[in-house]
């Protein structure tokens, strides 16, 4: 799929804010709601667009305690592992990244307490080992629109 300058802006709306209607991307693309709605359909077909969700205040709702774990785990078995991590509930991202630390994973929890019964009761089980833990003291920007060059 071929993604044009129109299906650039169309993906930028669409990250500021999810519920824009095909009828506001529309007027603001100067296009017909009908060329947005096929455009839309076969970005989310191509997999272009994966989904779409609501970006959370964690605090708000009781989230108070988030973290970044940062493990080295052997690439060969990576796969179940990962397979794992998205089971967590706690667990809201997860890389497969370069470095040292290979694999690195977000979690949302109430308090120290709760971070720390999600690492001894979830994640120890699954035999990673070299784990770093960092706590998130403030997150200054979460989620948000990307420029599409």
């Amino acid at each position: 799929m071929r993604i044009d300058d129109i299906n650039k802006k169309i993906l930028y709306l669409l990250q500021k804010d999810a519920r824009m209607t095909y009828k506001d991307i529309a007027r603001a693309l100067s296009r017909s709601e009908s060329t947005i709605r096929d455009r839309i359909s076969i970005m989310e077909e191509d997999g272009v667009i994966k989904g779409y969700s609501a970006v959370i205040n964690k605090e708000k709702v009781g989230l108070n305690c988030n973290a970044r774990a940062f493990a080295r785990i052997d690439p060969k078995p990576a796969l179940p592992i990962f397979k794992a991590l998205q089971k967590i509930k706690s667990v809201y991202q997860i890389n497969q990244i370069s470095g040292d630390h290979n694999l690195e994973f977000s979690i949302a929890a109430t308090d120290y307490d709760h971070l720390r019964s999600i690492l001894k009761e979830d994640v120890s089980p699954l035999g990673i080992t070299d784990l770093t833990i960092n706590i998130v003291m403030n997150s200054v920007k979460e989620g948000g629109p990307i420029q599409i060059p």
